[in-house]
């Protein structure tokens, strides 16, 4: 049993170029969607990121600030207590 196919005679297996910007304005909400989608999943790592540098007090602190207001630049006086000072003796920084 034979199958036939009518063809017409042109190519329809290659995509029309006459228009190659045809959906551009689609495209372009399409990229915002996607920019904003991935500021919405990384906001929250950023914000963990930001407040490990802050106080207890103002990591804890209602309503939640963005950045820390004193800059913690220097090491704490606790951290550098004779005990810990005994723990990195022999390391090559101490």
């Amino acid at each position: 049993m034979a199958t036939a196919t009518a063809t017409t005679g042109r190519d329809t297996s290659a995509a029309p170029t006459a228009n190659k910007r045809s959906g551009g304005a689609g495209r372009t909400l399409r990229y915002v969607g996607m920019i904003l989608l991935a500021l919405l999943f990384v906001s929250p790592l950023l914000f963990m990121l930001i407040t490990s540098f802050k106080t207890r007090a103002e990591a804890a602190g209602v309503p939640p600030t963005w950045w820390p207001h004193p800059s913690p630049r220097r090491p704490t006086p606790r951290s550098w207590t004779p005990p810990a000072r005994r723990c990195c003796a022999g390391s090559p920084t101490a």
